[in-house]
């Protein structure tokens, strides 16, 4: 009986760590956040751009500070997760989010500072 019983846990654990290395689903963003998606051009004396996946990832690149990022996008708040190599900070920043039309928002970040991004 002894036996059995550590087979048993001891399967478990070996399909526990097969689960636990399984390649993470991608998930997409929200209905609200779907005008977010493509890419949008920031600041000209920066050259730089904001991309926004579907699978809530993006990439801001610019000519001082390229990285990438993880974001989510609820009730007119845009959560900017930046990445540092493989390190992923842990609070966001977050930016206010106005849509002047289909072409063009601005991101106004907790300081009040404006950024216009166009399609």
């Amino acid at each position: 009986m002894k036996k059995v019983c550590i087979f048993i846990v001891c399967a478990m654990l070996a399909l526990s760590i097969f689960t636990a290395c399984g390649e993470k689903a991608k998930e997409t963003i929200n209905e609200e956040a779907q005008f977010l998606v493509g890419d949008w051009d920031g600041e000209p004396w920066l050259s730089e751009v904001w991309t926004f996946n579907e699978d809530g990832t993006g990439r801001n690149e610019n000519s001082i500070y390229s990285y990438d990022y993880e974001y989510a996008y609820v009730d007119g708040v845009l959560e900017v997760y930046e990445y540092l190599g493989s390190l992923k900070s842990d609070t966001p920043t977050n930016y206010g989010v106005t849509v002047n039309n289909d072409d063009e928002i601005v991101l106004t970040d907790d300081d009040g500072t404006e950024y216009l991004l166009t399609k």
